[in-house]
């Protein structure tokens, strides 16, 4: 099997699943009780290389994001390791990087690893495409995010030299700011 790109922990269930690098992607199951493998799910035709992730375990969901052009978003049931549904984004929303969740709000944000980078709002309960945030030049390739969902920010970090942080209000869904990270 190749290398893996993503992850996600539900501890309460005692699970951890992991999204391969591969065509078409592959989430794996691992049973965190006996550090055994403990099932897998072979993604669609499309549905590549699985580079993001996110879950909500109280609602019993994990969404993967592929570094595919456009990124698709894969909505997994976790009770029963099966593929629930599919989320084409839109032209220019590519390869899903990062990705952050807000259950309480019912929200997904997935970065793109793009030149600008765009903060994706994804609609859980729904499972649609709300809108599409790109950052200013020089903020590309959003391949880390953090949420702070008391405060209503998200923070998307850059593969870029130097390295920026985007803060993104998520209560007005804007760009907030941005800190560059100096070296030294």
């Amino acid at each position: 099997m190749k290398a893996t790109s993503s992850a996600v922990i539900d501890p309460a269930a005692g699970y951890a699943y992991f999204g391969t690098n591969t065509i078409p992607g592959i989430v794996v199951r691992v049973d965190l009780a006996t550090f055994s493998r403990a099932g897998a799910l072979t993604m669609e035709a499309g549905e590549n290389a699985l580079t993001s992730a996110a879950i909500d375990p109280a609602a019993g969901y994990a969404y993967f994001g592929t570094a595919t052009s456009p990124g698709i978003v894969v909505q997994v049931d976790l009770a029963t390791l099966t593929r629930v549904d599919a989320l084409t984004l839109n032209t220019g929303e590519d390869y899903l990087a990062s990705a952050v969740i807000d259950p309480a709000a019912g929200y997904a944000y997935f970065g793109t690893d793009t030149a600008p980078g765009i903060v994706v709002q994804i609609d859980l309960a729904a499972f649609t495409r709300v809108d599409g945030l790109p950052l200013q030049g020089g903020e590309n390739n959003l391949r880390c995010a953090a949420i702070d969902s008391i405060t209503g920010y998200a923070y998307f970090g850059t593969n870029t030299n130097p390295g920026h942080v985007v803060q993104v209000d998520l209560i007005t869904f804007s760009r907030t700011g941005a800190l560059t990270l100096e070296i030294g």
